[in-house]
C-alpha cells in the first residue's frame, strides 16, 4: 500500500498489524505499528482513529511495564473521547487510568479517575459500570487506609451486585465488607458471616479473579459497555480489554494492601 500511495489503507493496515502483534505478545512491535497508525490518523485529521491508536498504545505500554507512558496515551484517549462525545469510551478511559495509577501506587489519582468513571456510569444508568467503579474505589481507599470510605463503597458494590444477581460480585463484596468491618471493629451481619468466611480459604477463592475482577470472571469486559445499537468501531479497534485487564489485575493483586487484621 505504500507503493500505491494509499495512505489511508496503510493506516488501517498498521492498526491491524499492531493488534495482531499485540495478540501474539510482541508488544514492542505492536507499539511500532500503532505509532505509525497514530501518525497517519493525525495526518488525515481522523480523530476516531487517533483515539483508537492512543488506546491501543496505552494497552501495549501497560504490558511492557511502562505505566507512565500508558497513562499519557490513556489521557489522550480520554480527551479525544470527550471531544467526540463518546461517553462509553470516556468511561473506559477513566477506568484504565484508575487501574494504571493503581499500578503506579498513586491511589489518590486512581480514586479521582474511578470517581469520574462512577459519575459517567451513573449518568448512563449503567449499573454494571457503577458497581465496578464502587469496587475499584473501595480497593483504592483500603490501600490508603481509608477504611470507612472503603466500607461505604464496598457496601454499595454489594447492593449493586445483589440487584444484578451477580453471584461472584456479591461474594467478592461480602468478603470485602466483612474484612473492613473487622478492621473497624464493627459486627458482621449473620448473612455475611455465614456466607463469606467459608469462601476465604485459598482453595475456594482465587484472589486474582475475585479481588481484582468485580464480576469474578476475569473477562475484563470494558467498565462501561456501549449501549445496544452502537456501531462497530472497525477492524483496528482497541477492544483487547480482556487481556489488558487480566494483566492489570495480576499487577494490582501484587500491590494491593492486605485487609487482613494483623
Amino acid at each position: 500500500m505504500r507503493d500505491i500511495g494509499d495512505v489511508a489503507a496503510q493506516g488501517r493496515a498498521c492498526g491491524n498489524l499492531g493488534n495482531t502483534y499485540y495478540l501474539l505478545g510482541d508488544f514492542g512491535q505492536a507499539i511500532t505499528y500503532h505509532e505509525e497508525r497514530l501518525a497517519i490518523a493525525r495526518q488525515f485529521g481522523d480523530k476516531a482513529a487517533e483515539r483508537r491508536a492512543h488506546s491501543n498504545l496505552g494497552n501495549s505500554h501497560i504490558f511492557m511495564g511502562q505505566f507512565e507512558e500508558a497513562a499519557h496515551h490513556y489521557k489522550r484517549t480520554l480527551a479525544l473521547a470527550q471531544e467526540l462525545g463518546d461517553q462509553a469510551i470516556e468511561a473506559q478511559a477513566c477506568y484504565s487510568l484508575g487501574n494504571t495509577y493503581t499500578l503506579l501506587r498513586d491511589y489518590e489519582t486512581a480514586i479521582e479517575y474511578h470517581l469520574r468513571h462512577l459519575l459517567i456510569a451513573q449518568n448512563l444508568n449503567d449499573r454494571v459500570g457503577e458497581g465496578r467503579a464502587c469496587w475499584s474505589l473501595g480497593n483504592a481507599h483500603a490501600s490508603l487506609g481509608h477504611h470507612e470510605k472503603a466500607l461505604n463503597f464496598a457496601s454499595k458494590h454489594l447492593e449493586i451486585s445483589k440487584e444484578l444477581s451477580d453471584q461472584m460480585g456479591e461474594a467478592t463484596a461480602k468478603m470485602n465488607v466483612a474484612d473492613l468491618k473487622r478492621i473497624l471493629n464493627l459486627p458482621d451481619s449473620p448473612e455475611v458471616r455465614d456466607e463469606v468466611l467459608p469462601l476465604k480459604t485459598p482453595s475456594k477463592m482465587d484472589q486474582h479473579l475475585h479481588r481484582l475482577t468485580p464480576d469474578g470472571k476475569g473477562t475484563g469486559v470494558p467498565a462501561t459497555q456501549p449501549k445496544a445499537g452502537t456501531p462497530a468501531k472497525g477492524e483496528d479497534d482497541d477492544s483487547f480489554f480482556d487481556l489488558l485487564s487480566r494483566f492489570q489485575s495480576k499487577r494490582m493483586d501484587d500491590q494491593r494492601c492486605s485487609l487482613s487484621v494483623k
